[in-house]
């Protein structure tokens, strides 16, 4: 994906479905009405919860059940996708998308964008959810546009269903977004899908990251035309949970598929592009750290370096909180 069509899908579909749900280690006790499975091999060192049950903080434990803002897991890795039951969760963000290169004349020409965004969610039931997003106002850095100038952005809104929580936990995720900017508008659909591989990992998709991007109101070509690209793509993630508060995630992108010529923007004028090839896939990469301050506040970042075989010079740093209500 070149720096144009990466900017262009960060604009329309990235800021599409927005909160962030963390897999994280469970409480200290069950959540009301859950339930708590526990791994045999717990020992001498077992303690007996508040149903009686001998529980090993060590062991492998899946939590499921009811949960609520006083009950919220603080770890990442077993934290559920939808969040509870009327909670609300704010989530802005600060990014600076920086950018070098030949300037085509025997020099080097460098970029940096700042803008600004929020996103948010509210859980209309245990496995229901309502999103939205307005992302990325832009501040400095382009062109015509200065801090306070002007506000452009996308504006997007989608709901979320949770299909398993648990040891596999999955939300499907549909939304709507609309760049008020270049006044395109973009259908897009996905599964965030988690497995968890103990209690301190998981492998599965980024969140918020669609695997159908449709283009209804398409980009103008230039020549009184519009080009209404259609993709699907194929991310993948790996979760860490280093301490209770602290987590790691590394995500990709497997491979991208152009279902028209349009879609071609975002892979490398490929039909199909994959990891680690040189027709539009080469190895996107981009990492998150999250520092869970308590159950109702986390502190995020992420550092986007693009594809790392193919991009050059380029990269993108964001971070935020995700604050709940």
């Amino acid at each position: 994906m070149n720096r144009v069509s990466k900017c262009l899908f960060v604009a329309a579909a990235s800021v599409a479905m927005t909160g962030v749900a963390f897999a994280q280690d469970p409480p200290a006790d069950p959540p009301a009405g859950g339930g708590v499975d526990v791994d045999a091999s717990a020992g001498a060192n077992a303690t007996v919860g508040t149903d009686g049950v001998a529980v090993d903080a060590n062991a492998a434990v899946s939590v499921t059940g009811v949960f609520t803002l006083a009950n919220w897991p603080l770890s990442y890795v077993t934290r559920p996708q939808v969040i509870y039951k009327g909670g609300i969760e704010l989530s802005p963000r600060f990014q600076l998308d920086y950018a070098s290169g030949p300037d085509g004349m025997g020099g080097d020409t460098s970029s940096t964008i700042t803008s600004i965004g929020i996103g948010g969610r509210y859980g209309v039931t245990d496995k229901v959810e309502i999103l939205a997003s307005f992302a990325p106002i832009i501040l400095t850095g382009v062109e015509g546009i200065e801090a306070g100038d002007r506000v452009k952005g996308t504006v997007a809104a989608g709901v979320g269903l949770g299909l398993a929580q648990g040891k596999l936990d999955a939300e499907a995720k549909a939304a709507l977004a609309y760049d008020l900017g270049g006044e395109t508008a973009a259908i897009l659909a996905g599964v965030d899908v988690r497995f968890n591989l103990g209690p301190k990992m998981w492998l599965g998709t980024p969140i918020n990251r669609p695997g159908l991007v449709a283009f209804v109101k398409g980009f103008d070509n230039g020549m009184g035309g519009t080009i209404s690209p259609i993709f699907f793509q194929l991310p993948a993630a790996f979760a860490f949970q280093a301490t209770p508060a602290l987590a790691f995630q590394a995500n990709t992108n497997i491979f991208t598929v152009a279902f028209n010529d349009g879609g071609k923007l975002f892979t490398g004028g490929e039909s199909v592009s994959f990891l680690f090839t040189d027709e539009g896939g080469g190895l996107p990469l981009d990492f998150d750290v999250i520092f869970a301050l308590s159950n109702t506040m986390d502190v995020q970042a992420n550092l986007d370096l693009g594809d790392v075989l193919n991009a050059g010079d380029a990269f993108s740093l964001s971070a935020g909180i995700n604050l709940r209500l």
